[in-house]
């Protein structure tokens, strides 16, 4: 066999484009062949460089009857490239020398553009963090060892904020991670986070400045202010609060009285990021007393009995005051100062010391300095008496005086407008009897004055017990005085002796009258005599 073998076809084929990068070099020889001596070159088109050299007699070259397989390492990508091979790297089984490549144009191809390898990016699947925490870096990673981009599904709970995670409030968020490959990583499968974020735990401190404190409401409950207590863990600027029950021990005034905070909810527009721990806190308070006014009533009006005074004790009636709260026992006492103390209408009346009592009294602080209201003072009843007197027949009428009933304290007579006049009927020589002393003429407009008789007895002189005249033709007046009550006998005789008249009277002490009846008698002297237990006396009368 003379002739030396040929190539019939390469592969990849000449001035193909696209050649993989881990492809490797076949030549399918005419005939069979054989392993010579040699090296074959691929060879960059651009540079002439030799970018691999393959020994005939390597590993890398294997022989199957005709067909010359070359193993290759990576190809560099998008590259022109051809191959040349020295004479002699194959024989045909005759021994005739394969004459190899010389010509740079003989096997040309360009390779592909260079694949991108996969890459997988490693995250947990859930991350839990607390409200409040500073920024962190997700902690994703990927096999290609390239940057990470991170996004959210709810920016307003969750964003990237310089490759980091910023928390804006309580919720649960889905952190996506993802990496868009480069000219050899193909873009990564995204894998989602979920971050949970849980609220932040917070306290509450009581303050004990400045002093809680509120006026009687007759309520144990009060409002706390921003000022009355500290929520400790509370972000920056979050706006959150705090409503509770807090209950005084007793709703009565007083000052350092236990407050007991419970049932405490958070509120604002940041609380669903907190979440309070304290249940309940205790702290000294004050309870002070309610302010209340005292309202002088014009009806009914305010009025008194002239006493003598500028001032009165006000009555019940004659007040309110405004601000006591359900049925609390609270009343009060003052005095009513007068313009004047004279008796009169239209009074101007200040009040200007005023105390509380009751038993809720306590609760309650009067805030009226004074209150000013139109009054009166009506007259008082004042009584003047003539008082009784006595005298002998036959003298001047003593002097009268009077008895004063109903004078108001540190009054006396002189101060009545017109002092009393007294008036009786008896004079000088009036028979012995009683008489009516008769009391007027006194004024006061102070007083509403009435006035009472006195009693003027005219007595006998000496011994004397009997006396007797005749006030008519037809009627005999007899008047017996006696000390003692005793039983008597009158009787009247003629001047002959004849008893012209009898007639029994029971006497008692003082002057006793009587009328005897002696139009049937003839007109003439008689003697009339009265018989009594301790006495005997007699007079003579005449009968017109």
């Amino acid at each position: 066999d003379p002739n030396p073998p040929t190539v019939a076809f390469y592969n990849p084929a000449k001035n193909v484009t696209g050649v993989a990068l881990d492809s490797g070099l076949v030549l399918n020889f005419s005939e069979s062949i054989v392993k010579g001596t040699g090296n074959i070159y691929v060879k960059s088109s651009m540079t002439n460089e030799v970018l691999q050299t393959i020994d005939i007699k390597g590993t890398s070259a294997t022989i199957a009857d005709n067909i010359l397989s070359l193993t290759l390492t990576a190809l560099p990508a998008l590259t022109d490239i051809y191959i040349t091979a020295d004479p002699g790297v194959v024989n045909d089984l005759s021994g005739n020398a394969y004459a190899g490549i010389v010509d740079t144009s003989t096997w040309t191809f360009r390779t592909m553009v260079q694949p991108k390898a996969a890459q997988t990016i490693t995250f947990a699947s859930t991350n839990t963090v607390s409200y409040g925490l500073a920024d962190f870096a997700p902690d994703a990673t990927s096999d290609a060892a390239l940057a990470i981009s991170f996004g959210s599904s709810d920016t307003s709970t969750a964003n990237i904020v310089n490759g980091k995670i910023h928390i804006y409030k309580q919720g649960t968020v889905a952190i996506t991670a993802s990496q868009n490959g480069n000219n050899y990583y193909l873009p990564a499968t995204p894998v989602i986070q979920q971050l949970n974020i849980n609220k932040k735990d917070i306290s509450l401190t009581l303050n004990a400045q400045p002093l809680i404190s509120k006026e009687y409401d007759g309520n144990t409950g009060i409002v706390l202010s921003a000022e009355n207590y500290a929520l400790n863990g509370v972000i920056n600027a979050d706006k959150v609060q705090i409503t509770g029950t807090a209950l005084f021990t007793g709703n009565n005034a007083s000052n350092s009285k236990l407050v007991t905070v419970g049932a405490l909810i958070l509120s604002g527009p940041d609380m669903n990021n907190y979440n309070l721990v304290t249940q309940s806190a205790t702290v000294t308070a004050d309870i002070t007393p309610k302010k209340i006014e005292i309202t002088l009533n014009s009806s009914p009006a305010i009025s008194k009995v002239y006493d003598g005074q500028n001032s009165a004790t006000l009555q019940v009636s004659n007040f309110s005051l405004a601000g006591i709260i359900g049925e609390d026992q609270v009343t009060g006492s003052g005095t009513a100062v007068y313009a004047d103390k004279n008796a009169g209408g239209e009074k101007n009346i200040t009040v200007n010391t005023f105390i509380l009592s009751g038993t809720a009294k306590t609760n309650y602080s009067l805030v009226t300095t004074s209150a000013t209201v139109v009054g009166s003072i009506t007259p008082a009843q004042l009584v003047i008496t003539a008082e009784n007197k006595s005298k002998i027949l036959g003298t001047a009428n003593p002097e009268f005086t009077f008895k004063y009933e109903g004078l108001a304290i540190g009054d006396g007579s002189p101060d009545l407008a017109t002092l009393p006049v007294a008036y009786t009927s008896a004079g000088n020589h009036s028979p012995i009897g009683y008489y009516a002393i008769s009391a007027g003429e006194a004024t006061c407009s102070n007083y509403t004055i009435s006035f009472v008789n006195g009693k003027l007895t005219i007595l006998p002189a000496g011994n004397d017990h009997l006396k007797a005249w005749s006030s008519s033709s037809a009627v005999l007046q007899v008047r017996v005085f006696t000390q003692n009550a005793q039983n008597s006998l009158l009787t009247l005789y003629t001047s002959t002796g004849q008893v012209a008249m009898s007639l029994q009277i029971p006497l008692q002490a003082g002057i006793n009258s009587s009328s005897l009846s002696v139009g049937g008698l003839a007109p003439g002297i008689y003697i009339l005599f009265v018989y009594a237990d301790n006495f005997k006396e007699a007079q003579r009368v005449k009968i017109k």
